[in-house]
């Protein structure tokens, strides 16, 4: 059995589904995170906004557990609060009442949490008054149940107490140590914090020091090990304290519900590393670069099939098997060729043949030379930008030849031009790495170090589009489209955080209507759409004195034009659209007409591929040959090719 050989295939979607695949197989079924709440007397006084810390962390709980629900039911989600009068939790430990073990989500966890927040008395009712004074090394003490198998582990830490147990040095001593046994257990502690009333939360006073001297102690476990010790475990653990430091770096202090929900989604989503590739500087110099993914189109979750006639439901797992079209048998994958007319005869290889012939070089980055950063325009970025960041794990040294590549880069205003393999299979792309420095600021690293990579387009890839010549305006108009443009433009400059993806909003308000049986969906307000009220009312009079100065219609000429266009249209008779039927399928009949001598000459100069689908039919008709409706172009062209070989 062979199929035809065809380069056609979108690379960079090949390489993003194998991506996926290989991302999907390495990942853990299921992770953890567990909240570890304050309910303290100032977590429960109310802030600026009129809501308290304590009601705006179960409101960013139960958002967490909704999303779970909906789109990652398998990871274990908990809530744990500390500074109750009550306790419920499996330790007996004062103070402490474990609200929500950790576990699956469920619709029931779900509307329990979403009914304490909506009624604060069922919750003053269900844990008691708040207490001020708890062990904190109690409260991570009851951390250590978090499943060992889980992917990834995390806690976070909602709390306004920058000094817990400030009078006794002993109980912060035991708090530090249960933090350093949970960091070697991989548990990783997230802290969020609130301002406590009337001040500015201090990490200097404890959290600090808990935050980063484990990642200190663990720092020197690595560099304590031989190059030959340095496992997958250990570039794991790598990643894990690098994650630490740039959580260190993010942390802010929220002060309302908006503010704490961004900063635990950013946390919550887990920084993949893309691929891990080496980048050649010459022959003799290697280093090694972790590549991750900065900004990416959040999509649709892939659906899933499910087979519901049985008696419970099951997803359906897809499964191909290959059939000769002739005998109608299985036919085993190995024993498929494929093959290539060349000459009316078809060239037959071998799965191994055709892998080799597109193997083009082993994944990496190689530079090739360096330009001035001028010589790269905006229209060259045609697809994702990558972010390269120094390995360590593979090349020891390679931070310092990174960092060095990158000051000199960003000095000397140069731009790195390089050679780019990302997977096996698949072909080179010349790319440009564009150096950026390091910036700081008050909340610590505002822009991370690094190299941005730019794929650069083929020539092909860039039209030049030829531009007439138009009228030039007068002076006066240039200054009056400048007035609306000034009237409309942001102050704060344009923050795509603040518009959410309609479409994505819906999807996924509908997902949690269905999962938690509302009847329902409340209309979503479009941010998206533009405020018509607001650019009336900054240029409504300057743009109708743009109109009548350009000459453009204004919106009730443009209204009447429309209304007499779409009149005209609707008195059409019934012939008239039967004869503009009949002449539309007259010219595709034309367009469809093809000479033998012209398809013979296509055909020596190998351009049979520029027909289309239609002419093929059409030529095939005219020589007496019958083509099912249904036929692909490159059965047609395979036709095409026999007859003419063979006549």
């Amino acid at each position: 059995m062979a199929e035809p050989w065809s380069f056609n295939y979108d690379e960079e979607e090949e390489e993003e589904a194998a991506l996926a695949d290989e991302r999907q197989a390495e990942q853990p079924v299921k992770n953890g995170i567990l909240f570890v709440i304050d309910a303290s007397t100032a977590m429960r006084e109310p802030g600026k906004q009129g809501e308290s810390p304590l009601h705006c962390a179960l409101r960013c709980a139960g958002t967490v557990l909704l999303n779970k629900l909906v789109s990652s039911e398998e990871d274990l989600v908990g809530v744990l609060l500390y500074g109750t009068t009550k306790q419920h939790n499996s330790s007996d430990f004062r103070h402490i009442y474990l609200l929500q073990d950790l576990d699956v989500t469920d619709v029931p966890r779900v509307l329990a949490l979403e009914d304490l927040k909506t009624y604060p008395d069922k919750l003053e009712h269900l844990v008691g008054a708040p207490v001020d004074d708890v062990a904190l090394g109690d409260v991570l003490w009851m951390c250590h149940n978090v499943p060992q198998k889980l992917g990834a582990k995390r806690i976070f830490m909602i709390t306004s107490n920058d000094n817990p147990n400030g009078a006794s040095l002993a109980l912060q001593r035991a708090a530090k140590t249960r933090a350093k046994d949970l960091r070697d257990l991989g548990i990783r502690i997230e802290l969020f914090p609130f301002d406590p009333p009337g001040q500015h939360f201090d990490f200097e006073r404890f959290y600090k020091s808990v935050m980063l001297e484990n990642l200190c102690g663990d720092r020197k476990k690595i560099q304590g090990k031989d190059d030959e010790s340095k496992d997958e475990s250990n570039e794991e653990e790598e990643e894990k304290e690098e994650e630490d430091e740039l959580a260190w770096q993010e942390m802010a202090v929220s002060t309302r519900y908006e503010e704490l929900l961004t900063r635990v989604r950013r946390r919550e989503m887990k920084k993949r590393i893309r691929a891990r590739l080496p980048l050649d500087l010459s022959d003799n110099l290697r280093i090694g670069v972790r590549m991750y993914n900065l900004v990416l189109e959040r999509k649709k979750p892939k659906y899933e099939l499910v087979y519901m006639r049985g008696e419970t439901t099951r997803v359906a797992k897809p499964k191909i098997e290959l059939v000769a079209a002739m005998s109608n048998t299985p036919v085993n994958r190995k024993d498929v060729q494929y093959y290539f007319n060349f000459g009316g005869v078809k060239v037959q290889f071998t799965a191994e043949e055709m892998a080799e012939m597109k193997d083009l070089g082993d994944p990496g980055i190689r530079i090739l030379g360096f330009k001035p950063r001028s010589v790269l325009k905006r229209h060259h970025n045609v697809t994702h930008v990558f972010f390269l960041y120094p390995d360590e794990t593979a090349y020891e040294g390679s931070t310092a030849v990174f960092t060095a590549l990158l000051e000199v880069l960003a000095s000397k205003e140069k731009v790195a031009i390089a050679r780019y393999i990302g997977r096996k299979h698949t072909g080179p792309r010349l790319v440009a790495l564009i150096p950026q420095l390091e910036i700081t600021g008050q909340d610590g690293q505002v822009v991370p170090p690094g190299l941005h990579m730019v794929i650069l387009p083929f020539s092909d890839d860039i039209r030049h589009i030829p531009v007439d010549q138009a009228p030039q305006p007068l002076e006066e108009e240039v200054d009056l489209a400048k007035k609306i443009i000034g009237s409309l433009t942001m102050k704060n400059g344009f923050q795509p955080e603040n518009y959410e993806n309609p479409v994505l909003r819906k999807h996924h308000e509908f997902l949690q209507a269905i999962a938690l049986e509302r009847e329902s969906v409340e209309t979503l307000h479009d941010s998206t759409l533009p405020k018509t009220d607001t650019i009336a009312r900054r240029i409504g009079k300057l743009a109708v004195q743009f109109k009548e100065m350009t000459g453009l219609p204004t919106d009730s000429e443009a209204t009447s034009v429309y209304s007499t266009a779409t009149q005209h249209k609707k008195r059409k008779t019934g012939e008239q659209v039967m004869d503009d039927t009949e002449e539309t399928d007259r010219r595709k009949v034309m367009r469809s007409e093809i000479s033998h001598s012209t398809v013979a000459e296509m055909a020596a100069q190998g351009q049979l591929n520029k027909l289309t689908r239609d002419q093929l039919r059409a030529f095939l008709n005219s020589i007496g040959i019958r083509s099912a409706s249904s036929a692909k172009k490159a059965e047609l062209l395979e036709a095409v090719q026999s007859h003419l070989f063979t006549s």
